[in-house]
C-alpha cells in the first residue's frame, strides 16, 4: 500500500474561547475598566454586536489612536477578551492583511467584535476600501472558476481599532483621493489617552 499525505487545511482558526467564568471576568477585566473612560468604551463595543441585528444597526466603530505606551494594546485585549483570546491569534488580529483575509475575519466574528491592531502598518488604499465594506458588512463580489458570481461573504459586527495615527492620516496617505465624510462617519477618531479630553466617553 502506497502512503498518501493529507494536508487538512482550515481558512482560519476560530478565535472564541473560555477561560474562567464570567465572575472572575467582571472581578477581574470589568473592575480594571470601570471607571476609565477608555476602557468602558472598548468593553461596550464588545458587548454590542450581538444587539446590531436586533436593532436594524449596522457595523461601524472607532479607531484608537495614540502614540505608544498609551494602552492602545492593553483595550483591545480588554475589548477582545469578552469573547476570546485578547493577545494576536485570538481576537486582536492586525491591519496589515488581505482584503480578502479582512473580509475573513470579519465574517467569523460576525455579531461579535472585530479587533484590528496598528493602523498605520496597512496601506491606505487597502484601509479606505476595508472601512465601507466592514462596515457595510458585504464583502466584495467575485467570480467563481466557471465564471460566475461566487457568493459574497457577509457580516455584522462592530470594529475597534488602534493605532498611532488617527484615520484623517492615513487615509491622506493616499495622495489625490479625497477623504470621504462616510468613512470619518463610519470609524470614529478618539485619543486613547483621556488626557486630551473627550470625557463624555
Amino acid at each position: 500500500i502506497e502512503r498518501e499525505d493529507v494536508i487538512l487545511d482550515s481558512p482560519l482558526s476560530s478565535p472564541f474561547e473560555a477561560s474562567g467564568t464570567l465572575a472572575q471576568w467582571r472581578d477581574g477585566i470589568g473592575v480594571l475598566v470601570s471607571g476609565h473612560t477608555r476602557g468602558v468604551l472598548a468593553v461596550s463595543i464588545a458587548f454590542s454586536g450581538p444587539l446590531l441585528r436586533m436593532v436594524g444597526g449596522g457595523g461601524g466603530g472607532v479607531n484608537l489612536y495614540g502614540q505608544s505606551s498609551r494602552g492602545k494594546s492593553t483595550l483591545a485585549s480588554a475589548c477582545a477578551s469578552v469573547w476570546g483570546k485578547g493577545v494576536s491569534g485570538g481576537f486582536v488580529r492586525q491591519w496589515r492583511s488581505t482584503a480578502n483575509a479582512v473580509e475573513a475575519l470579519a465574517a467569523l466574528v460576525s455579531d461579535t467584535v472585530l479587533v484590528l491592531d496598528e493602523l498605520g502598518t496597512v496601506d491606505a488604499a487597502a484601509a479606505s476600501a476595508a472601512i465601507y465594506s466592514l462596515a457595510n458588512g458585504q464583502g466584495k463580489g467575485r467570480a467563481g472558476r466557471e465564471g460566475g458570481l461566487r457568493q459574497s461573504a457577509t457580516w455584522c459586527a462592530n470594529i475597534l481599532s488602534t493605532g498611532e495615527i488617527p484615520l484623517d492620516a492615513k487615509l491622506a496617505e493616499d495622495k489625490g483621493k479625497a477623504i470621504k465624510a462616510g468613512q470619518q462617519v463610519r470609524l470614529l477618531d478618539i485619543p486613547a489617552d483621556a488626557g486630551y479630553g473627550f470625557g463624555c466617553f
